[in-house]
C-alpha cells in the first residue's frame, strides 16, 4: 500500500503548458520549463516535509527523515493541477509558482474551497509572499492559518498544539568550516532545516585548485555526518549520496561536435570546451587545463555552452538536495572523471557479449582496468572516509559506479547495499525524485506476480524461467501466485499490465540497444518496444524485473529501457547491463520467486524494524555471486562438490543475518580446502572470477523506499533479542563446522 499521510505538506510546483516542455538542454536533457523552477526545488530542499516538523524536535524530525521521509512534490502542467489539488485528500497544500506561472496559480488558489499558502519568486505578488522573504516563522504562521480557516469550529487541539509550539534545536552547534558552492548545496540545504549554526560561510571561487575543493566536500560530508550521528543507521534509507552529473554519452567520445564548435567560431575554442567543460577529470568549476583565461570568460560560444551546463549542474544540485534532505544524509559530489571511462565498459560488454565463459581473464582483466581508473581519480580522502564507511549508497549517475572496489577487491555492487538512479536526461530524475512515494508492503502485497513472456515457438530459451521456477519451488505448496502472459505485440503488454493489480512485473524476453546515440527496446515478438511511452497507456507496477539483455548497458545512451521504467512511475528496476546467458538469467528469476515465496515471510519476522526492497534483493545477489564464485572455483577444480556445498551453505547463512565478513570466510574456505594459500586464491578470484553474470544486474531506482514488514503481532515474543541472537548462534554454528572441517 502506499504510505500516504494527510499531515504531509504537498508542493504544488505548476508547469507552463506543454508545448514549452519540447526543447530540453544540449547536453543532459533538462527542459528549459524544470530550470526555471531551480530556486522553487531549492526551497523544498530546506523546508519542511511534515506539519508535525513545526513543532518536534529537530533530532526527531531527522529520525523520521532517515527512516519514511519523503516530500510531497506535485509537478504538472499547470492546466491539470486544479483537478488534481481539488481531489487530494492532504490537509496541506504549497503552491511555488514563478513569474511566468503566477497568474496560473493565483487562479488555481482562488479558486479552490480551502485556505492554500502560494510562495513566489514573483516579487509583488498581491496574492503571493515572496520566496526571499520566508522564514520558519513566516511559514509557520501561514500553517496556522490554513489550520484556522480549513478547519474551523473543530477541535483539533493537536493541530493547534503544532501551530503554536516552536521546534526544539539540536542543542548543539556543528562546529565544521562550510563553502556556499554547488558541489555542497545539497548539504547546505539539510544543515540549514536543521538550524544549525556554521563556524563561517566562504564563497568557493572556481580558479582555486581541486584540493579546495576535495577540502570543502569533506568539511561538508562530516558537518552532516556530525549532524546526525546519533541516528541510528539500521532503519536508514542511505548512508551517503554520491553524486556524479553528466552529459549525454555521445558527446564525451563525438569528435565531430568539438570540430563543428571550433569550425563555427574560426578559433581553437572547441578544445577548450573539450578540456573544460567535457573531458575533464577535476570538479566542474575547475580551470585546469585553460591557458588563456580571458579567452575563456570573454568568448560568445564558450559562455553559452558555459551558460547551459551550469544552468543543468543547479538544476540537478537542486533534485539531489530535496533527497538528500529526506533521507537526512549527506551528500558528496565525485569527480567528472568518473565519467571517462566509456572506451573500457564498451570493451568490457564487447568481450562479455562475444563469449564470457571462454573469456574470463580477459574480461576480468578489462574489469580490473576500470576499478583502477575509478580508484585513481575519485580522491582518497572519499574513498576511504566516505564509501569505504558507508552500508547504503544511493548512486545519483549514469555510470555503472555499483561496479567500483574501493579497497581494490571486493565490488560495492556485492560488498554494500547499493541502488542508482541516472543523471540523465534531466527530465526522468526529476521525474525519479518527484514522483517516487514510500510504499509499505506486507507478504501478501507481493503474493502476486506477473510475468510477460514473448518468445518465438521455437526459441530454445522459451520455458527456462518458468522451468526454473518450477524447480526451486519444487512442487511445494506456492503461497504466491504466478501468471504467466505470452505476448507478440506491445498492444497485448499493454493489455496484460492492465489486466494486473499487482505489485511485480517479470518481463521474460530477449533485449538490445542500439549504441551512444539511440534506445535500448524489449523484443515483444517483432516489434522493438520502448519502455519510455508505456504509462500513457499501461499500469506500470512500482517493482519492474527485466529478464531480458541489455535493459541498462553500460555502452549504451541514457534511452535505456531502466530509464524509461522509473521515468514511467516504477519505483525500482531490476535490469542487466549486458547480454546474460539465459540459464543464468533464468536461475536468478527462480530463486528470486523462490525467495519471496517461501523465505520472506520468515525474513519479515527475523528482522524487529520493516525491510527494504533493496535489501531483500541485495542479499539475494550476494547468494548469486557466491554461488558464481564458488561454481569457478571448483571448476578449477581448487574444491570439491562436498565442499562446494559445506562452503556454499555457510556463506549464505552468513549473508541472511548480515555477517560482514562472509565473503572473507568464504576465501578462507576454500583456500583450506584447496591446500592453497589465501594470497594464491585471492589472485585467482580477482584475475579469472570477479567479474561474473551477477554483477551484470544493477538495482535501478529508488527501490531503499519500498519497506515491507510483517503484520504478526507476537514477533517481538517469538522472537526475544531478534537480529543479535540468531547471529550468535549461527556465528556458534560456524565454529563448529569450521572445528570439525
Amino acid at each position: 500500500m502506499s504510505f500516504f499521510d494527510p499531515n504531509v505538506i504537498r508542493y504544488y510546483i505548476p508547469m507552463e503548458p506543454t508545448g514549452n516542455l519540447e526543447k530540453e538542454s544540449a547536453f543532459a536533457g533538462f527542459t528549459r520549463n524544470l530550470i526555471d523552477k531551480t530556486l522553487l526545488l531549492e526551497f523544498i530542499a530546506k523546508s519542511p516535509f511534515h506539519v508535525k516538523e513545526f513543532s518536534q524536535p529537530t533530532i526527531t524530525s531527522l529520525k523520521v527523515r532517515r527512516t519514511l521521509g519523503s516530500y510531497g512534490i506535485v509537478m504538472l502542467d499547470s492546466k491539470f493541477v486544479r483537478e488534481f489539488a481539488k481531489n487530494d485528500p492532504g490537509f496541506f497544500k504549497v503552491f511555488l509558482s514563478t513569474e511566468t506561472t503566477y497568474d496560473a496559480v493565483t487562479s488555481i488558489t482562488e479558486n479552490l474551497n480551502e485556505h492554500c499558502i502560494h510562495f513566489s519568486t514573483k516579487v509583488d505578488g498581491r496574492s503571493s509572499i515572496f520566496l526571499g522573504d520566508v522564514s520558519l516563522r513566516r511559514y509557520r504562521r501561514e500553517i496556522k492559518k490554513s489550520i484556522e480557516k480549513n478547519f474551523k469550529g473543530k477541535d483539533l487541539y493537536w493541530y493547534r498544539y503544532i501551530s503554536s509550539k516552536k521546534p526544539r534545536s539540536l542543542g548543539r552547534n556543528i562546529r565544521y568550516e562550510h563553502f556556499q558552492h554547488l558541489t555542497t548545496s545539497s548539504n547546505q540545504y539539510l544543515l540549514n532545516f536543521s538550524k544549525v549554526k556554521m563556524e563561517r560561510l566562504n564563497d568557493l571561487k572556481p580558479m582555486l585548485s581541486n584540493r579546495a575543493v576535495e577540502k570543502n566536500i569533506m568539511s561538508s560530508y562530516f558537518s552532516v555526518l556530525d549532524l546526525t550521528k546519533n541516528l541510528s543507521l539500521d532503519s536508514s534509507k542511505n548512508d551517503v549520496h554520491l553524486i556524479a552529473p553528466s552529459i549525454y554519452a555521445l558527446f564525451y567520445q563525438d569528435r565531430n561536435f568539438i570540430r563543428n564548435i571550433s569550425k563555427s567560431d574560426n578559433s581553437r575554442i572547441g578544445d577548450v570546451v573539450k578540456k573544460t567543460l567535457i573531458r575533464f577529470e577535476s570538479y566542474l568549476g575547475t580551470m585546469n587545463g585553460v591557458k588563456n583565461v580571458e579567452e575563456f570568460f570573454s568568448n560568445e560560444t564558450l559562455n553559452n555552452i558555459r551558460s547551459i551546463r551550469r544552468d543543468e549542474i543547479a538544476s540537478l544540485t537542486a533534485l539531489s538536495s530535496i533527497i538528500c534532505s529526506e533521507d537526512s544524509c549527506p551528500s558528496v559530489r565525485l569527480p567528472n572523471g568518473v565519467n571517462l571511462c566509456h572506451h573500457m565498459l564498451s570493451e568490457l560488454e564487447n568481450t562479455v557479449n562475444n563469449g564470457r565463459n571462454q573469456k574470463d581473464i580477459k574480461i576480468n582483466r578489462i574489469y580490473t582496468k576500470y576499478i583502477s581508473h575509478n580508484n585513481r581519480v575519485i580522491p582518497e580522502a572519499i574513498a576511504r572516509e566516505v564509501i569505504s564507511k558507508s552500508n547504503k549508497i544511493l548512486f545519483v549517475s549514469d555510470q555503472p559506479l555499483e561496479l567500483m572496489s574501493v579497497d581494490g577487491k571486493f565490488p560495492l555492487l556485492i560488498k554494500h547495499e547499493t541502488s542508482r538512479i541516472p543523471s540523465t536526461p534531466g527530465n526522468a530524475l526529476s521525474s525519479v525524485i518527484t514522483n517516487s512515494n514510500p510504499l509499505l508492503l506486507n507478504k501478501s502485497d507481493l503474493s502476486k506476480i506477473l510475468i510477460i513472456r514473448s518468445f518465438s515457438p521455437e526459441d530454445p530459451i522459451k520455458n527456462l524461467v518458468e522451468i526454473s521456477i518450477d524447480q526451486f519451488l519444487n512442487g511445494q505448496e506456492r503461497a504466491v501466485d504466478i501468471k504467466i502472459v505470452d505476448v507478440t505485440t506491445k498492444a497485448e503488454v499493454v493489455e496484460a499490465l492492465n489486466n494486473f493489480q499487482g505489485n511485480i512485473v517479470i518481463f521474460d524476453c530477449h533485449g538490445d540497444h542500439g549504441g551512444k546515440s539511440d534506445t535500448s527496446w524489449l523484443c515483444i515478438g517483432k516489434e522493438k518496444v520502448s519502455s519510455w511511452f508505456l504509462y500513457q497507456e499501461a499500469r506500470i507496477p512500482p517493482i519492474v524485473i527485466l529478464s531480458a539483455c541489455s535493459t541498462l548497458p553500460i555502452s549504451g545512451s541514457h534511452a535505456s529501457v531502466a530509464n524509461g521504467f522509473v521515468s514511467s512511475g516504477a519505483i525500482s528496476v531490476l535490469c542487466a547491463s549486458v547480454k546474460i546467458p539465459a540459464v543464468e538469467a533464468s536461475i536468478l528469476m527462480g530463486r528470486l520467486v523462490y525467495r519471496i515465496d517461501s523465505y520472506l515471510k520468515g525474513l519479515l519476522d527475523f528482522h524487529e524494524t520493516p525491510i527494504s526492497w533493496r535489501y531483500f534483493i541485495n542479499n539475494m545477489l550476494r547468494m548469486s555471486y557466491s554461488t558464481d564464485i564458488l561454481t569457478g572455483f571448483l571448476r578449477k577444480e581448487l574444491i570439491d562438490i562436498n565442499q562446494y556445498t559445506a562452503i556454499h551453505e555457510d556463506a549464505n547463512l552468513q549473508i541472511n543475518v548480515d555477517y560482514e565478513e562472509w565473503f572473507q570466510v568464504l576465501l578462507n574456505r576454500v583456500a583450506e580446502g584447496s591446500g592453497r594459500s589465501l594470497k594464491a586464491v585471492e589472485k585467482i578470484y580477482t584475475s579469472e572470477l570477479r567479474f561474473n553474470h551477477t554483477l551484470c544486474y544493477t538495482q535501478f531506482g529508488r527501490p531503499e523506499i519500498i519497506n515491507m514488514e510483517t503484520h504478526d503481532p507476537f514477533r517481538a515474543t517469538r522472537f526475544p533479542g531478534g537480529k543479535l541472537r540468531v547471529r550468535e548462534a549461527v556465528e556458534l554454528k560456524l565454529k563448529d563446522r569450521m572445528a570439525t572441517s
